[in-house]
């Protein structure tokens, strides 16, 4: 195995994307999930470069693409089957506790609502983050008892299809205040509106598989284009204004 030394990495801690398959993943014990959507063009073989190296499935044509990336290459979906899925895990009840998705994207076609995030089980309770460019909105809902809002917000955005966005969505802290809670759209945090429930309800701990580009266990809101650096987070990684990472993230 070929190990890197410190000099390979630069004064924020973001990684050069040529590095070989044979590097030790430079991340940290608060990376719960880290998919590079690095490979080869039209692979269906996704990997989690945290250290619990989770299983991804890519289902109907969700692929690796070198068509358009940010770093190496992307996640295609085309917007009506495709999505990847995470086994559930207990880490990603996150409760009241500080955690952080993040994730470039771009859009092919910027029509209706487009899952970043969603754990959805029927009857039971729904987490779902989603961007939603028809109705100029980015958007947090979960539901811990069905089909009541625990905590509903949203931020406005007006987006454009073939350009890419750094999107992160971050609890900070667990006070009953908008200032729990962050999105940043290209390292600007946006001014949020709560549409339904309390701003300190926590996310609660559903059953169901972790989806990507989809909602839930549910046949919608797919994501169409390219989604690039996706990762999740047991911490804050930001809490105010930052410059938009320039290399993949290593920490």
């Amino acid at each position: 195995m070929a190990f890197r030394t410190t000099t390979d990495i630069d004064s924020v801690g973001y990684m050069p994307k040529n590095f070989s398959v044979t590097d030790l993943p430079l991340v940290d014990g608060h990376t719960l999930l880290y998919l590079h959507m690095d490979g080869e063009n039209n692979s269906q073989a996704f990997f989690d470069s945290s250290m619990f190296n989770r299983a991804i499935t890519a289902h109907n044509s969700a692929k690796i693409s070198t068509a358009q990336s940010k770093f190496g290459q992307s996640g295609l979906f085309n917007g009506t089957t495709d999505y990847l899925t995470v086994p559930d895990d207990d880490v990603f009840a996150f409760g009241t506790n500080t955690f952080t998705i993040e994730t470039f994207f771009r859009y092919n076609d910027k029509t209706g609502s487009q899952m970043i995030w969603g754990q959805r089980q029927q009857d039971v309770g729904a987490v779902e983050f989603f961007v939603d460019p028809g109705n100029n909105r980015i958007r947090l809902s979960v539901m811990n008892s069905w089909p009541t809002s625990a905590i509903g917000f949203q931020c406005p955005f007006t987006a454009d299809n073939d350009t890419w966005y750094h999107l992160a969505l971050v609890r900070v802290n667990a006070d009953d205040a908008a200032t729990a809670w962050r999105i940043f759209l290209n390292g600007v945090s946006q001014e949020l509106t709560l549409n339904a429930g309390d701003w300190n309800a926590p996310i609660g701990n559903f059953a169901g598989t972790l989806a990507i580009g989809r909602n839930g266990d549910f046949s919608s809101t797919y994501f169409n284009g390219y989604l690039d650096e996706y990762r999740i987070s047991s911490v804050a990684r930001y809490t105010s204004n930052f410059t938009v990472p320039t290399r993949p993230y290593a920490r």
